[in-house]
């Protein structure tokens, strides 16, 4: 990964996502591909959604004689109130892929998206028309065109988180409908991914690595489930070993969101890291299972307002044994009479001693409170009831003063 490279921004929003079809059209002269001259297609049990794809890999892929075209489809909307004019508006991508070994390696792409209008005839369904947007002013010409589903295609369009699994599930039906031998493809400037992942994976073990840094942005939009954007905390480790490790709140539950690697702007030496650039390389799905995505993004700590990093550095001499985020949120009474709450981070040591820090405003985050600890099983665990006895509290316009509850 290259920290100078331009970085791609990535979007957390999705939409909600039915793939039932595949289909892809294509002429690949590595042997590797079979015959030269055959058109590969997929029918599901689905005869709208089966017709939209056969149309996108019949009429929008671009056939070659060098490279297979795939089609990655998703249904935006669909109106069948008249039988005949079922009108259909759908996200099409189409790819050119050239066989590199066994890896499938993305030329060009192409966005084919549009609405097609559906006949029934017989006991199928027929394109009898398609339509796209124009060109001119392409961004403002797609949103009158999708109009009240412009939301969906744009989440589908940059939402890597959802749309790579579901684009490899695509590949992945085209490799075994048709006995090929790919096991990955691969996108320019990203690692490949594979498409047949060991069956039933779990998720990896918490890094044994020590903390590098510690990043908790109280108020980010990311989406659990389904087609909703949702304001939720996040929480990002950094590893020395160059991992990274977020969670997110989700319903009052802590829950792994994506893991992968990271640079920063200054080697190892993270205590003078100001960025840190993210390669995300797994995501987590609604049940718990790791799915291959591929983003690349960029933090800084001084982008207070969206990440804040927590001053882990003042304790070379502890390790952490645990850490919660928004535990619970506390009240500061402020010189001026008002009251605000505050989100708050706890870090429990080794020794028995414990900080908790909380964020006063954009610009800083504050030792909130310390203390020392105890725990019910000896050592804390998911199930462990902490006795927390408070030493030291931050008080408005006074910082951290001498403190005495339990």
């Amino acid at each position: 990964m290259n920290f100078k490279k331009k970085m791609i921004a990535c979007a957390f929003a999705c939409a909600a996502i039915s793939l039932l079809t595949f289909s892809a059209c294509g002429d690949d002269s590595s042997s590797n591909a079979g015959d030269s001259k055959t058109e590969y297609s997929y029918t599901g049990g689905n005869g709208i959604e089966t017709a939209v794809f056969q149309y996108a890999a019949d009429s929008l892929c671009q056939k070659s004689d060098s490279t297979i075209s795939i089609p990655f489809y998703h249904i935006l909307h669909k109106d069948d109130s008249k039988s005949d004019d079922i009108r259909v508006w759908a996200y099409i991508w189409s790819s050119e892929y050239s066989a590199k070994g066994d890896t499938l390696f993305m030329e060009s792409g192409n966005d084919e998206s549009g609405l097609l209008h559906l006949k029934k005839e017989g006991g199928s369904y027929v394109v009898k028309g398609f339509e796209k947007p124009g060109l001119d002013d392409f961004e403002k010409e797609v949103k009158e065109f999708f109009a009240d589903y412009y939301d969906g295609y744009m989440e589908i369009r940059f939402n890597q988180i959802k749309s790579t699994p579901l684009r490899t599930k695509i590949i992945a039906d085209f490799v075994k409908q048709n006995d090929l031998k790919y096991t990955m493809y691969q996108d320019y400037s990203h690692d490949a991914i594979l498409l047949f992942p060991e069956e039933g994976q779990k998720p990896a073990d918490h890094p044994t690595s020590e903390i590098a840094a510690i990043y908790l942005a109280p108020n980010a939009q990311f989406v659990w489930s389904g087609d909703k954007m949702a304001t939720a905390s996040t929480l990002i480790y950094f590893y020395k070993d160059l991992t990274y490790r977020q969670y997110i709140e989700d319903d009052g539950e802590i829950k792994p969101y994506t893991e992968g690697q990271f640079e920063t702007n200054a080697g190892t030496d993270f205590e003078k890291a100001k960025e840190f650039e993210i390669s995300v390389k797994k995501a987590y799905d609604d049940g718990g299972k790791l799915n291959d995505v591929r983003i690349d993004y960029r933090i800084s700590s001084s982008s207070k307002t969206t990440f804040r990093l927590f001053p882990i550095k003042a304790n070379k001499d502890k390790n952490i044994v645990a850490a919660f985020m928004q535990a619970d949120k506390q009240k500061l009474v402020k010189t001026d009479g008002s009251e605000e709450m505050l989100t708050t981070m706890w870090f429990y040591y080794d020794d028995g001693s414990f900080e908790q820090y909380a964020l006063v405003d954009d610009e800083n985050s504050v030792l909130f409170s310390s203390g020392d600890y105890s725990v019910t099983d000896g050592f804390v665990k998911a199930s462990s009831v902490l006795t927390i006895h408070r030493t030291k509290k931050y008080q408005d316009g006074k910082g951290l003063a001498d403190y005495e509850s339990e």
